[in-house]
């Protein structure tokens, strides 16, 4: 059986199990949670190391620690590869110094079932986008069962259908699921001018208008590495009920680094009924 093993441990978050655990805790335990939880189908999380992004992440995490879910489907983008439509774990499990958490293989088999869905093992052995969500997810839940999709290049049209899919199997299983959207926000420019352009994608994203959030960050207006998982995640949670966007908490590596010269933003949301 298949087992994705932790890659990234020790480079975006501590590989000992107890300092990791500490760590998470502490990212999530400093927020508090001001959403009812019963309205929330989807949050978005932002995928850097801990310790830059971390206490944001957290922030989306508070809102569902202990919510009734079945499953949690992640949606991630390749930062390495390019491809088309969407790569899914098909079985197995999710390594992290944690523990394994185990692949919803129902639920995965049966994305599978639809074009544009494919299993690519190799793009999501090197990716960092959904594994750096995982311990957030084993300390948020005591039981439960994980998407790991991996969403590739398309245009709009490709991720309403992605997205069709995805609820649809929702329905059928007849499952209560949360949707994690991996995404950070711009790179790379000074600080000002970073909170400047990912305070016009927040915007953009209450609208929860995919085609004005699509454009603008094709226009070079916003940046956001995880687009695809973003619009996808968009689509997906108007389908599941979603009317608002509520943003959390939106930080640079400013924070962190003091360098406000070269940035990286990051934010974390939550989409609710």
């Amino acid at each position: 059986m298949y087992c994705r093993k932790a890659g990234f441990a020790g480079l975006f978050y501590p590989k000992e199990k107890d300092e990791l655990q500490n760590s998470v805790r502490k990212h999530i335990n400093v927020c508090t949670n001001t959403i009812k939880q019963s309205d929330i189908v989807s949050i978005l999380s932002p995928h850097a190391g801990y310790i830059y992004s971390g206490d944001v992440a957290g922030n989306s995490f508070a809102e569902v620690k202990g919510a009734d879910f079945d499953t949690v489907v992640i949606l991630g983008l390749s930062h390495t590869k390019r491809f088309k439509g969407a790569s899914v774990i098909k079985e197995g499990s999710y390594q992290t110094p944690l523990g394994d958490l185990p692949i919803d293989l129902d639920f995965s088999n049966e994305l599978l079932n639809f074009k544009q869905f494919e299993y690519l093992e190799d793009i999501h052995e090197v990716e960092h986008s959904i594994e750096v969500q995982i311990p957030f997810i084993q300390e948020s839940f005591d039981d439960i069962e994980i998407v790991p999709i991996i969403v590739g290049g398309g245009d709009l049209e490709t991720y309403s259908f992605l997205a069709d899919k995805i609820y649809k199997t929702i329905k059928k299983l007849k499952k209560k699921v949360l949707i994690i959207i991996s995404t950070d926000l711009s790179h790379f420019h000074n600080d000002e001018e970073a909170r400047k352009m990912d305070n016009k994608f927040i915007e953009y994203l209450k609208t929860m208008d995919p085609f004005e959030l699509f454009q603008s960050v094709v226009s070079g207006e916003t940046e956001a590495c995880g687009i695809s998982p973003v619009l996808t995640g968009i689509f997906l949670s108007k389908h599941l009920g979603a009317k608002k966007v509520k943003a959390l908490k939106y930080d640079t590596s400013a924070r962190t680094t003091g360098d406000k010269n070269r940035v990286v933003g990051y934010l974390s949301a939550a989409f609710v009924k």
